[in-house]
C-alpha cells in the first residue's frame, strides 16, 4: 500500500507495522524505462497513449503550466 499521507490513521486505526522505504533514484529510473516513460522532452500528458486513457477514464488533461 502506498499511503503516505495516511500514515498516522492507518497506525491509530489498524493492527498493522509500518515501513517506511526509500527508494534510490535509479531504481525509479528504471522502473520509468520499463514503463517506457523515458522520453524527458514530451510532457507526460502529450503522449497519445496517455491521451488515450484519459479519454476512455474521462480524466480531464492538465493544462501546459508546469504547476498544473
Amino acid at each position: 500500500m502506498h499511503a503516505p499521507l495516511a500514515i498516522e490513521w492507518l497506525a491509530s486505526e489498524f493492527d498493522v507495522d509500518i515501513l517506511v522505504m526509500l527508494r534510490h533514484p535509479g531504481s525509479i529510473l528504471a522502473s520509468w524505462i520499463s514503463l517506457d516513460l523515458n522520453d524527458q522532452y514530451v510532457p507526460l500528458h502529450r503522449r497519445p497513449d496517455i491521451q488515450a486513457l484519459t479519454a476512455a477514464w474521462g480524466v480531464p488533461l492538465p493544462g501546459d503550466e508546469h504547476l498544473e
